[in-house]
């Protein structure tokens, strides 16, 4: 009789280890799998972000570009300077290929 429930004392012991490993298994899983989700969320917003920067950077460098541009417009064409001309043109040409990276 004694042996008989030793018996089935290592048997449900055994069932209970099974049971445990398999949940760690389990929870390895679904935890590799949140890890993978975030990362990709990571990485989606990190790309968002750099975007993001870029167009402000290139709003602010084309507000600096339109006040130079007006600013050398004020200047009669006749009165300008070579240096003047090649500036404008420039400036104009960076802000015509802002407006085209950004479709406006």
């Amino acid at each position: 009789m004694r042996e008989q429930k030793e018996r089935s004392t290592d048997a449900n012991c055994f069932a209970r280890k099974l049971k445990l490993a398999a949940g760690n298994v389990t929870s390895l899983i679904v935890l590799g799998g949140a890890a993978t989700f975030a990362a990709d969320i990571r990485y989606v917003q990190k790309t968002e972000v750099q975007q993001q920067i870029k167009y402000s950077v290139d709003e602010l460098r084309k507000a600096i570009l339109d006040d130079k541009i007006y600013e050398l417009t004020q200047i009669p064409e006749a009165q300008r300077t070579n240096e003047q001309r090649a500036i404008l043109d420039r400036s104009i040409r960076q802000t015509q290929e802002i407006n085209a990276r950004w479709n406006k």
